[in-house]
């Protein structure tokens, strides 16, 4: 028998848990990847790729994988695992340009809380 009645049976214990959790009878759970501040400071990610793109080893790449980042932050459920890959490869492909690097390093801040 459980201690309190109210308790759902839930325990967690170790490790790293962050996100959306809703437990128990009606319970609803949203998480929100960055909000609508997200989409447009990756909207602003590409103009500054357009930007810097003669310094880039592949802009093409950049380009398509910012698109990509773009169109998952606008998505009402945006998927975090999509996000943090997307951001992970941009990391790699604007690394030569610091400006870049420091706004795909603030949107991982913003869209994930790392």
């Amino acid at each position: 028998m459980r201690e309190h009645p109210d308790d759902a049976g839930v325990h967690v214990s170790g490790g790293n848990f962050f996100g959306a959790t809703a437990i128990g009878p009606g319970a609803h759970a949203v998480h929100n990847v960055g909000g609508g501040r997200g989409a447009a400071e990756v909207a602003r990610l590409i103009e500054l790729i357009e930007a810097y793109a003669d310094r880039l080893p592949d802009p093409e790449a950049a380009r398509r994988e910012a698109g990509e980042l773009l169109a998952e932050t606008r998505r009402p459920d945006a998927d975090k695992g999509r996000v943090r890959a997307a951001l992970d490869s941009l990391a790699e492909r604007v690394a030569p340009v610091n400006t870049l690097l420091e706004l795909v390093t603030a949107l991982k801040s913003l869209l994930l809380g790392e």
